[in-house]
Order: C-alpha cells, then structure tokens, then sequence
C-alpha cells in the first residue's frame, strides 16, 4: 500500500492508502479541513448508488441518465465536475486519469484513482548524438 495525499486545485482535501501496480485502485478517505468546502456538493448525491455512478465515472463522460435521477441531475454534474489529484509522500504529482471522490450515503467518503492510460504528460524521445561523436561524446579531432 502506497500512501498518497488528494487535492482539490492544489488545496489538500484528504490521504488514502492505495494498493500499487494497479490500473485503479481506491479506498477510504481520511479527510483533512480542506474538504470542508466540498462536502455540499459531495452530500448532494450521498447515495450508495450514485457514489458508484460517479466513482466509476470517466473523465469528460456523461453520466448514465437511468442511474441519476432527474432531480438530482444538477447536482451529480456539480459533482462530476470537481477536479482531484493524487500528491505522493514526496509531494510530487501523480499522473492519473481522473481521480473521483464519493459518499456512498454514510459519511464515509471514498476515493477511486485512475491509472488506465497514465503516463508522463510529454513522450520520450530518443536524442541521437551528434554526427562524428561516436554516441560518447564530442569528436576529436
């Protein structure tokens, strides 16, 4: 298990404990004060059902209209829309996918992390060394 600290635009809303080498992984949050801000938004939709539907749910993807209730529409949306990220120990960024947080209903708030098609944001590339310099260094000459 590998202990990360989430973020909501920087502002440390909570840690969890996350099992390593995953495509997902989640976990209860243990939440900090930054959360406080969140957690209307987050208790609009406390329902075990839609915690599913929104811990499962992709970034930018519409939400499954027969799990949302018409009523509740707004707020699922408001929900989907907060941005989370993962900060390690050292506190470095880790690349994600998307990172969702949820009530299922109890209070207990749960966090589910991404890592489907997470990389490094800019591809490696292969630098070829210069022309003459035997790929150790500069020529001499």
């Amino acid at each position: 298990m590998e202990r990360f600290t989430v973020t909501h635009r920087g502002v440390p809303i909570g840690e969890v404990e996350l099992p390593e080498r995953r495509r997902w992984a989640g976990g209860p949050l243990e939440p900090l004060p930054g959360l406080e801000p969140l957690r209307a938004v987050l208790a609009a939709v406390a329902r075990r059902d839609l915690a599913l539907a929104l811990l499962t749910l992709e970034r930018d993807a519409a939400p499954d209209r027969a799990l949302v209730p018409p009523e509740l529409d707004a707020a699922f949306g408001a929900a989907a829309a907060l941005e989370f990220a993962l900060v390690d120990a050292g506190g470095l960024p880790v690349s994600t996918d998307v990172v969702r947080v949820a009530d299922p209903g109890n209070g207990a708030m749960q966090v589910r992390a991404y890592f489907w098609r997470a990389g490094a944001p800019v591809p490696a590339t292969r630098v070829s060394p210069p022309a003459g310099a035997g790929g150790f260094g500069p020529a001499s000459g």
